[in-house]
Parts: C-alpha cells; structure tokens; sequence
C-alpha cells in the first residue's frame, strides 16, 4: 500500500512538474539573460577597474583580484561552452570564493568613510 502511494505520489508531481515547466523556465531564461547582459558586463568592470588601479588597492585587497578574474573568466568558458558544466563544480566555482573580497572592501569603505566624516 505504501509503494503504490508513492508512485501515485511521484505522478502526479510528474505531471505537475511538466505541466508547470513552462513557468519555470521563463525564469531559467530571465536569469541567464540577466547573467549574460548585466551581471557578468559588471564583474568584467570591476576586473578592469581593478587592474587599471592596483596601486591604490591595499596589499590585503591586491590578493583578492586573481580570484576575482578566475571567477570571471570561469563564467565566460562556461558562456562561451569552452568549459564543461561537470568542471564548474570540481572547481568549486561559486560566489563564495569573493565574500571576503566584498567583506574586505566594505570595511574599506566604512574606514575611508570614518576618516572623512573626521
């Protein structure tokens, strides 16, 4: 009685998930979309915003700017299908690589904010 449950279980959300796929992938399109025209141009900005002024980043920020370019460039492989999706993961290719860049930077902002409002 429990198996014939779960399978009538697992067919109806079969057939709520095809029937619903349409939904869904208006929102995989609008997300990839979003990926390729604004987010990725803004990242591919901080790159060189980030190289043309090295010298004005402190040591501990300079460390993060590799990360930062792999992160890009590894989204860009993937775009551009010169990377398999399997080796985003064995990678480890993930936002979360740049938190402490974000971190860092806030705090740098926040001190430089500190110092003006002196």
């Amino acid at each position: 009685m429990f198996i014939a449950l779960i399978c009538v279980q697992n067919s109806g959300i079969k057939k709520t998930e095809k029937e619903r796929f349409p939904d869904f992938e208006i929102v995989i399109e609008e997300n990839n979309r979003q990926l390729v025209e604004e987010i990725l141009p803004l990242y591919k900005n901080m790159v060189e915003h980030f190289g043309n002024n090295m010298s004005l980043a402190t040591t501990v920020t300079r460390k993060y700017f590799g990360t930062l370019v792999e992160f890009v460039e590894i989204w860009d492989r993937w775009l551009n299908k010169t990377i398999p999706k399997e080796a985003i993961k064995w990678l480890g290719h993930s936002e979360d690589k740049l938190k402490p860049f974000y971190k860092d930077l806030a705090n740098h902002m926040e001190s430089l904010s500190s110092e003006l409002d002196k």
